[in-house]
């Protein structure tokens, strides 16, 4: 049974975490870490009772808990790291079982891995990633919309910086990937891929209908990085696959 500290106290998600291993008979909670009421004294001292810890706090708690991680998982679903954090994050997965996503939802990831079967065949289609989300996002484009961007750019094997358009003013160029962003009431995140043609479009959208499924995601992917023989970093498609074998 694999033991699963959560980074995190009295946030959505460490409370829909907490709820969700405790619901379940092959995971249980060994404890939680974070501003307000904890579990444990330090972080130091839950990474050392866990198979596993899973983190959606800030990059500030994330690094600080980098160092007592080896030989344990690690998913996280912290967002806002700078590419010198993210280079640090990879590196753990030298000495442990590392996993970091803007979105856990594995029906996103499910998404992402069928794209590349997608737009090879739609590749003279116009593209357009639409995204909507409650009125208190801070950040534009969601981190989830970049990423489906990011790795549409990839497959097209173009340059994602070169091509991304952020809230069009003026006629599209060939190649562009546009982002438009939606913010109001209490929408929790939902993700539209739009390829437009001559006289066709066909749309793939995502939503989410609870944060639930973000926790639920998490812990599904630590139970698969438990079962994983070595220590690295490991891609969502990697968790796809392990689901589909």
């Amino acid at each position: 049974m694999i033991k699963i500290g959560i980074l995190g106290s009295n946030g959505q998600m460490a409370q829909a975490l907490k709820e969700l291993i405790l619901s379940q008979n092959d995971c249980e909670l060994s404890g939680f870490y974070g501003k307000g009421e904890s579990s444990v004294k330090n972080m130091q001292e839950l990474c050392q009772i866990s198979d596993a810890i899973i983190d959606f706090t800030n990059p500030e708690i994330t690094m600080q808990c980098l160092e007592y991680l080896k030989n344990k998982i690690f998913v996280c679903g912290t967002t806002g790291f700078n590419d010198t954090q993210i280079n640090l994050i990879k590196k753990c997965g030298e000495n442990a079982k590392v996993f970091l996503s803007s979105n856990m939802s594995i029906g996103v990831a499910i998404i992402q891995h069928a794209l590349k079967n997608i737009v090879p065949l739609l590749d003279d289609f116009d593209v357009e990633i639409i995204e909507k989300h409650h009125n208190k996002k801070i950040d534009s484009p969601s981190g989830t919309a970049l990423s489906i961007g990011k790795n549409i750019a990839n497959i097209k094997k173009i340059n994602f910086d070169k091509h991304a358009v952020y809230n069009r003013i003026g006629q599209r160029k060939p190649n562009e990937i546009g982002f438009a962003s939606i913010r109001g009431g209490t929408v929790i995140g939902e993700h539209t891929v739009a390829f437009l043609g001559e006289n066709e479009s066909i749309e793939i959208t995502h939503k989410a209908e609870n944060r639930k499924i973000f926790a639920l995601g998490a812990i599904k992917i630590a139970k698969i990085l438990y079962n994983k023989p070595n220590n690295g970093f490991f891609e969502m498609d990697q968790i796809i696959n392990s689901l589909i074998l």
